[in-house]
């Protein structure tokens, strides 16, 4: 944990990061994540910064609100409307619905209130979202789209995405040209 405000203290925040989660390994504490929080805010993993957040303000609740000093309690509040106003909204058309679907190499995650978000998962390979039209909600800037199924040719789309922006994104897939064996 100190290393990591060391870290912090000299604008290191991927380093600073690497600790505060070692240390969050070691000894949950709503600290050590709201301190996660920030050094995601800082790198400009907003998806990442709000579930943090999330977390924190929840882990404090589970401490009895010990936890976390009230000062930083309200900041974490207002970071996290900061970051609302940020994210992006893609509204998603897919076509066809099975596609699967991954964003800068990276599955979607389900939110709560099952809302596919990207940025949040470890790198792999897409997945089908739960439905042909769908809310996605990342980070603002430049993201690679992977679209793949079988019996498709894959895709990808390169798109830049403005903060706070609402946009729609219709997404499509062509079938692979049929192939025609002949045997002599």
């Amino acid at each position: 944990f100190v290393r990591g405000t060391d870290f912090v203290n000299h604008a290191q925040w991927a380093e600073a990061l690497a600790a505060f989660e070692r240390s969050a390994k070691l000894k949950p504490h709503a600290v050590a994540t709201y301190n996660i929080a920030a050094c995601e805010r800082a790198l400009g993993h907003y998806t990442r910064a709000r579930q943090a957040l999330r977390d924190a303000l929840a882990q404090n609740d589970a401490a009895q609100r010990t936890e976390l000093a009230d000062s930083l309690v309200t900041e974490a509040k207002a970071r996290l409307a900061q970051i609302d106003g940020l994210l992006v909204t893609a509204n998603v058309t897919l076509d066809p619905p099975s596609t699967a679907v991954a964003v800068d190499g990276r599955p979607l995650e389900r939110a709560s209130d099952g809302t596919p978000v990207a940025g949040m998962r470890l790198p792999g390979p897409g997945e089908a979202p739960p439905a042909a039209h769908f809310k996605l909600v990342m980070d603002p800037g430049v993201h690679v789209l992977t679209l793949s199924r079988k019996g498709y040719t894959d895709a990808v789309v390169n798109k830049t995405f403005a903060p706070g922006s609402t946009t729609a994104l219709a997404l499509t897939l062509d079938k692979l040209p049929t192939v025609f064996h002949i045997d002599a």
